[in-house]
Formats: C-alpha cells, sequence, structure tokens
C-alpha cells in the first residue's frame, strides 16, 4: 500500500489497529475504574451517619459507627502564625521570594540581517517555603491530632515585605472555619486521612 508517497505493508497496517484497539481497551478500563471509584465515594458519603452535636459525636466513637460527616466548627487548640500576620491558624505557609534581575537575547532583523541586543528584566522568583500547622484541633469539643486530617485548603492571607528585594507571601486556613469533615469512627476515634471542607452538611 502506497500513502503519499510511503509504502506501507499489510502487517504494519495490522499492527496499527491493534495499537488502536489495546489503547481504547486501556481508556476504556481507566474510565471504568475512575466511574467506580466515584460511586463508590458518593455511596460512603450517602450512607454516612450525620452528626451535628457533641453527644452524637462521642456516642459515634464509642460504638464505633463507622463513617460519618460530622458538622461544626474547627478550630487549633495551639494555633499557629507568622510575626506580621494577623490570625491564629491550623495551618499557614510562607513563601519567600526575591526580587531578581534576569537578562535576555532579544533579536531584532533588519534588511534580512539579525542582531541580538541584551535585555533586562526583574521578576519575584521563588528561593524558599514552609508550612507550620497545629498539634491539635478541636470539634464539638473532640480533640484529635491535626495530622488525622487530610491537608486544608489555604487561601492568600497578605504579603509582609522585608525589603525591596525580599518580601513573604502567607496563605493559611484559619482556626475557627465552620464546615464538614468526612470521617470514619470505626477505630472508636477520628480515622485517620479525613477530609474536611468548609460547607455544611448536606452540600
Amino acid at each position: 500500500m502506497d500513502v503519499l508517497g510511503i509504502e506501507i505493508t499489510k502487517r504494519e497496517v495490522v499492527a496499527s489497529i491493534a495499537i488502536v484497539g489495546i489503547m481504547a481497551s486501556i481508556g476504556f478500563f481507566i474510565s471504568g475504574q475512575i466511574d467506580n471509584y466515584s460511586d463508590s465515594k458518593r455511596t460512603e458519603y450517602s450512607k454516612a451517619v450525620r452528626i451535628e452535636r457533641a453527644e452524637s459525636f462521642e456516642y459515634g466513637m464509642r460504638t464505633h459507627i463507622g463513617n460519618a460527616l460530622v458538622f461544626g466548627e474547627l478550630t487549633a487548640v495551639d494555633p499557629v502564625g507568622y510575626p506580621g500576620v494577623d490570625g491564629e491558624y491550623i495551618e499557614i505557609s510562607q513563601t519567600t521570594e526575591q526580587y531578581t534581575m534576569h537578562t535576555r537575547m532579544v533579536p531584532h532583523t533588519v534588511n534580512g540581517e539579525t542582531t541580538y541586543t541584551t535585555e533586562t528584566y526583574w521578576t519575584w522568583d521563588e528561593i524558599a517555603s514552609e508550612t507550620k500547622q497545629c498539634e491539635q484541633v478541636e470539634m464539638l469539643g473532640i480533640i484529635f491530632a491535626k495530622e488525622k486530617i487530610s491537608p486544608l485548603y489555604m487561601q492568600y492571607v497578605g504579603t509582609v515585605r522585608a525589603s525591596s528585594e525580599l518580601r513573604y507571601n502567607y496563605s493559611g486556613a484559619a482556626s475557627g472555619m465552620v464546615g464538614t469533615m468526612f470521617t470514619n469512627l470505626s477505630g472508636g476515634e477520628v480515622g485517620e486521612n479525613s477530609i474536611f471542607y468548609e460547607s455544611d452538611i448536606d452540600s
């Protein structure tokens, strides 16, 4: 077979069709796995026990009730922060940026001849970052380790300039957030990898 001047054998055509078929099968398999995982998670959430009171939370742990959606205020027992940044936080990150000079070569073409000039420009470049988090949090009167909750969504808090060439950007999850925690109480306590989101219990 000749296509655009390129000789293609029947074996190559068959191999190409086979490869396409295999790739399509893999795609369908992955898509099916994602759908199954999503369905499984939806089922877990829909069957989870709704908890909005301290007594119910304590009862759920005492009876190893399983999956639960716990609604309330999440506060830091030992809040963290940075000097110059208002507020108390469950988690807060600091990104250090330095105002840095860069150069680049810029081409100029005149009458078919190209010459280059050096252009200088400045950008804020990240040179370091770190995150602080409290050791313990409290929800509906129950105190547990912060590490039991997956990393929280952190919003931009502000920027502190140390000098004309150095600044710190902050993002944090404030203490006192109101929302819902999806957790498993089968072990008689808040389960590992619990998820907290700032939304009401039915969202």
